[in-house]
């Protein structure tokens, strides 16, 4: 897998920030479906952390 691969499914930055973003749309569907808190708080942590991983996996990827 090369860094600079156009393909982006290959790039690992970008199966982090998607990862981050389909559980922080769970987590947000929670949030609103089941009003279960302490989950829905934990899952967004969580995919914030996702999306803040792969961005920062993308800033060197670009620096590549």
């Amino acid at each position: 897998m090369q860094p600079n691969d156009k393909n982006p499914l290959k790039q690992k930055s970008f199966k982090f920030i998607l990862a981050g973003g389909i559980l922080l749309f769970m987590a947000g569907i929670r949030f609103i479906q089941y009003d279960d808190f302490l989950l829905g708080t934990v899952e967004s942590v969580l995919a914030i952390g996702l999306v803040l991983f792969g961005l920062k996996l993308k800033k060197d990827e670009d620096k590549k």
